[in-house]
């Protein structure tokens, strides 16, 4: 039977009206698809820290320094300290690093690799704390700066295998202390997703007793007394333990 013209159109129509329904559909599916890859991807993962030098190596140093100097207030909204960031030296002449373990050792022990040094200042004459401030919230407060000192150096400057950080003596004449850390003792942290530093005050009247608890837990043991020594000839930094007397940590010539 021969189909009519009329017939024929309206099979067109429909055919057409099925194609289209087609090709909606399709738009649909790849639309979706791509969303589904795109949703499949990892997330950006946050910024380690807030803050990355955008120099390298010594330059790098010096921005860490004048970026924690900022963090860091007395209750008058002034820098607790001055901070110096760069490689360990004294003057122009370079200065290797020593340790002395403890107080049975007779000698000391040269720290091997690459070690950047920073100095904390508070009063311009003696470096001691800010006159005013509480010595006590001063010396939790100096320990947190020097620890974010030292994770920021390890996490954006490769080449510095420690840190060694001179803080301000809270009193004057009294043992001049440091932190001194390797970076194999914080390892697992730089891995961490994000920086963790121990409370989150940074202004010297808002260190609570719990902060002053966090901050030293985490601190403790890379707390350590320091002199300037010979050793083998050589001007030497040389680190003890905080509860070794200073005087007593200058070791033996050739020692």
């Amino acid at each position: 039977m021969a189909t009519s013209v009329s017939t024929r159109r309206q099979h067109a129509k429909k055919f057409g009206l099925l194609y289209l329904l087609l090709i909606l559909i399709g738009g649909v599916a790849v639309g979706l698809g791509v969303k589904v890859a795109m949703d499949g991807r990892p997330p950006t993962p946050p910024p380690w820290s807030s803050f990355k030098p955008t120099e390298t190596d010594t330059r790098a140093v010096a921005q860490i320094a004048n970026y924690v100097q900022g963090q860091y207030k007395q209750a008058n909204g002034k820098a607790l300290t001055e901070v110096r960031g760069g490689p360990l030296v004294m003057g122009s002449q370079e200065v290797q690093l020593a340790i002395r373990k403890d107080a049975v050792s007779n000698t000391v022990a040269a720290v091997d690799g690459l070690t950047a040094e920073y100095n904390m200042c508070g009063n311009a004459s003696s470096c001691s704390v800010p006159k005013g401030v509480s010595t006590q919230r001063a010396g939790v407060l100096t320990r947190r700066e020097a620890y974010q000192l030292a994770m920021l150096t390890f996490k954006y400057v490769d080449t510095v295998d420690n840190v060694v950080v001179l803080m301000p003596p809270l009193v004057k004449n009294t043992k001049a202390r440091a932190i001194f850390i390797r970076r194999t003792d914080v390892q697992r942290d730089l891995g961490a997703r994000k920086l963790a530093l121990p409370g989150d005050a940074t202004k010297i009247n808002l260190v609570s007793q719990r902060e002053a608890e966090m901050i030293a837990k985490r601190t403790d043991p890379f707390i350590y007394s320091w002199i300037l020594a010979d050793v083998d000839s050589k001007p030497t930094l040389v680190v003890n333990p905080i509860s070794l007397d200073v005087k007593a940590s200058i070791p033996p010539a050739g020692g």
